[in-house]
């Protein structure tokens, strides 16, 4: 036990990142944005996940959790960013000011068939 009653948390928190650094990442998003309107309700958002691992998304009512999570399995159409699942590039392109389209639908079906979401209030 460390000095806060913690069994061995350290010796598990770096293999785990050890692990973490040795595989690509499954899923990243770099600088998505989402708008409604003249609305920005995400504005830049990026971060990357390794395979396995669990992220909790956590804020005020409105502060835009789950739009993340609809842009992320393309429920919603982010109105800008990258979003790379496995390696291969998601596309986001703007056609006309104000209208984005996702291209690589088939991606997006194979990436739904193999992720878990989970929306609770």
């Amino acid at each position: 036990m460390d000095s806060r009653g913690q069994p061995h948390v350290e010796k598990v928190r770096s293999e785990w990142n050890r692990r973490r650094r040795d595989t690509a990442p499954v899923l990243k998003v770099h600088e998505l944005s989402k708008n409604f309107g003249a609305v920005r309700i995400l504005n830049d958002v990026t971060f990357q996940m390794a395979e396995g691992e669990v992220i909790s998304l956590i804020g005020a009512s409105g502060s835009g959790k789950s739009t993340l999570l609809r842009c992320i399995n393309f429920l919603e159409t982010p109105t800008s960013g990258r979003i790379e699942v496995m390696g291969d590039a998601i596309s986001i392109t703007t056609n006309r000011p104000g209208k984005s389209e996702i291209t690589n639908r088939a991606k997006i079906r194979l990436f739904r068939q193999r992720t878990g979401m989970v929306f609770q209030n």
